[in-house]
């Protein structure tokens, strides 16, 4: 048995916070041994005794129905942008004066910040209080080798989370909780709440198919599982198809039903504040936010709302826009601190721009956001300005449709690393340690996310170069007339139109405005295939071996074709009048310094990627000994005026990028 809080009170509480720790990572079910007994469950048609399950182990933890429904409670869904609204919602209630829980997941630095009152997170003595209080409970009435899913075993970990926080919400005495879903939604832990204040949906896209099905339909439908009967129900703008079916489950629960409008920029200006969490898309989630408020307001009031009917159509479905803001909500949206999504910080001549993007959508986001930021930020340093990329991503996600958005990002070099924090133990926080991967697992994991980058950055070099040989003069007719070539094109997730097109969003816009089009697609055709070294193959026609390696660069004529690119044939013609005065515009120099070469490298841990990356500036990372590094600094990336450093990828990824800069402060939330 381990100690009750009496006992554990002498005892260092840092030692106490290890153990607990520990307990959770090693005597609790892992989330992948959750998964697993999820598609268990799902095979044998047990997915509806997830619920009662959970009921089984917060009633085994000592408390009642009656009393876990004395909490008001906010639930909060959606694949992006759940957590942040569920942040915005948090401070906005705790700016208005009320004393606030919020459980969200996972954490970043300290399974601690899983469960926050007034927005931080519990002290560690608070914390083993609780935790030493509800485990020792729950193991006093374990019956070890029974089906978890029957409630009589130990919860698995994110589960005995659940029940722990409706403890200390409860005990310090919060006014209203905001609970993060999971996973879904339907069968998420979190779905035991019988009576919530409202329930909201932030943006849908496709996530944790396997779990929640391979259609935006599917998807829409186990989201919507949080519904309740006669609560509100609230909607980011979706597609009719998800709103469909959304709309269906607030018939079926005879609930209220709102879509909200996202919060305008004219709004923003007008009250001239911006939001704290950095991204267009949050404007989506700080109008939920809003109007959560609102419904918490009038559920103080005991205002009810009417419900949508039978006849209710999607068109039908009520819009709600947020014009009018007061101070305190306006505080609440400009003071709100969501760590590790679109994060500044800014250090001795080092910015670190970290997101925890870990889906196409949010990566696209990502990507959007370092841009826009960090060019204005070069354009008001003096100096040598270098860009190093350090990605993440987990073994079940696609690096080539993660790592495709960041290809215009204009990196110097790319870093990959796996999700540990540090080579020696010492250095590592057992808050982290749960997430570890199996070591060959992690050396595979980074080789495939380094592939993915060279892959994209060969063909993203080829196409801005092919660009560059048609505004030369390159005799693009010459090498259609061959019909000797059948061309290749590289496309990593099965969509050629959108990553090998020379008219991808990685041409600039002056290169667009001066290249012409040659029309006759149909004078060549293209195979679409995986192209594992990214080579494109060799042209046999003999009047344009003197350009050499140049052609080593070059995207497949076909491809321009297709890309219908460029205007008029005929403009083409005027254009290449003299093939010989066209090659004489461009040597193989010209070819090769049009972009730069981009040095991928790996590490075997996060910070010394990190003290790589920084040139060893940052004093808060550490390692003992600099001159082991795998690698030293080249004399491209020397000499910098100023570094900026992306970390993305992976929600936990970032959290142990996190962990090394919060080193000193030792808090991601302050």
């Amino acid at each position: 048995m381990l100690p009750e809080y009496f006992k554990i009170m002498d005892l260092d509480i840092e030692r106490s916070y290890i153990e607990a720790v520990n307990t959770l990572n090693s005597k609790l079910l892992s989330l992948r041994g959750w998964h697993e007994q999820c598609s268990r469950l799902k095979y044998e048609g047990k997915m509806d005794l997830i619920i009662p399950m959970v009921n089984k182990f917060i009633h085994r933890s000592g408390l009642t129905d009656d009393e876990v429904d004395k909490l008001c409670m906010i639930h909060i869904t959606g694949t992006k942008g759940k957590g942040s609204t569920s942040a915005f919602t948090e401070s906005i209630l705790r700016q208005h004066g009320h004393r606030t829980g919020l459980f969200t997941s996972p954490h970043l630095v300290e399974v601690r910040e899983r469960i926050r009152i007034n927005g931080r997170p519990l002290s560690k003595a608070k914390y083993c209080h609780y935790f030493w209080k509800v485990y020792n409970k729950l193991k006093e009435t374990e019956e070890e080798d029974a089906p978890i899913e029957e409630g009589r075993a130990m919860p698995a970990y994110f589960a005995f989370n659940v029940v722990l926080s409706l403890h200390i919400f409860l005990n310090e005495g919060v006014d209203v909780a905001i609970m993060e879903v999971g996973i879904g939604g339907l069968t998420d832990s979190t779905n035991f709440i019988r009576n919530p204040v409202a329930c909201a949906i932030t943006s849908l896209g496709l996530e944790h198919t396997d779990d929640l099905g391979d259609t935006i339909e599917s998807i829409a439908f186990q989201k919507s599982g949080i519904f309740k009967m006669h609560r509100p129900a609230l909607s980011a703008p979706q597609s009719d198809s998800a709103m469909q079916v959304i709309l269906k489950r607030a018939q079926d629960m005879q609930c209220p039903l709102y879509v909200v409008n996202p919060l305008s920029e004219e709004v923003l200006k007008e009250y001239k504040f911006s939001l704290s969490i950095a991204g267009d898309k949050q404007r989506h989630n700080a109008a939920l936010a809003i109007e959560l408020f609102h419904i918490w307001e009038e559920y103080q009031q005991k205002k009810e709302r009417s419900s949508v009917t039978s006849e209710t159509t999607v068109s039908d479905i009520p819009r709600v826009t947020c014009t009018e803001l007061d101070d305190a909500t306006i505080k609440g949206l400009s003071t709100c601190k969501w760590p590790g999504r679109a994060q500044v910080i800014k250090r001795e001549a080092i910015t670190y721009y970290i997101d925890g993007a870990h889906t196409k959508e949010s990566m696209e986001l990502c990507s959007s956001w370092f841009s826009e930021t960090a060019d204005q930020e070069r354009a008001s340093l003096g100096g040598k300005v270098v860009r190093v990329l350090i990605f993440f991503t987990a073994p079940e996600r696609d690096p080539e449709l993660l790592v495709y958005p960041l290809r215009n990002c204009d990196f110097d070099a790319a870093v990959f690393c796996p999700f540990i924090v540090s080579t020696v133990e010492s250095q590592c926080r057992p808050d982290l340690q749960l997430k570890k991967l199996d070591p060959k697992v992690q050396i595979e994991t980074i080789e495939r996310n380094k592939l993915a980058w060279d892959k994209l950055v060969a063909n993203t070099q080829r196409e801005r170069n092919n660009l560059r040989l048609l505004k030369a003069g390159w005799p693009v007719e010459k090498i259609l007339q061959t019909g000797a070539h059948k061309p290749r094109l590289s496309s990593s997730d099965g969509d050629s139109s959108e990553k090998s097109s020379v008219i991808s969003a990685s041409t600039a816009e002056s290169d667009r405005s001066d290249l012409v089009s040659i029309a006759s697609s149909d004078k060549m055709s293209v195979e679409s295939s995986e192209d594992a070294d990214g080579s494109d193959g060799s042209l046999s026609n003999t009047d344009l071996l003197p350009v050499g390696d140049m052609l080593n660069y070059v995207i497949e004529p076909s491809l321009i074709l297709n890309a219908n690119l460029l205007g008029e044939v005929d403009n083409m013609k005027t254009m290449i009048h003299d093939n010989n005065v066209a090659l004489s515009k461009l040597s193989t120099s010209d070819i090769s310094n049009s972009f730069n070469e981009q040095m991928s490298l790996i590490f075997p841990c996060i910070i010394e990627a990190l003290h790589w990356a920084g040139q060893g500036r940052d004093e808060t990372v550490r390692v003992l000994d600099p001159q082991a590094l795998p690698h030293a600094i080249p004399s491209c990336l020397q000499d910098a005026t100023h570094i900026q450093i992306l970390t993305t990828g992976s929600l936990n990824f970032v959290g142990g990028v996190l962990d090394v800069l919060t080193s000193i402060s030792g808090d991601v939330y302050s």
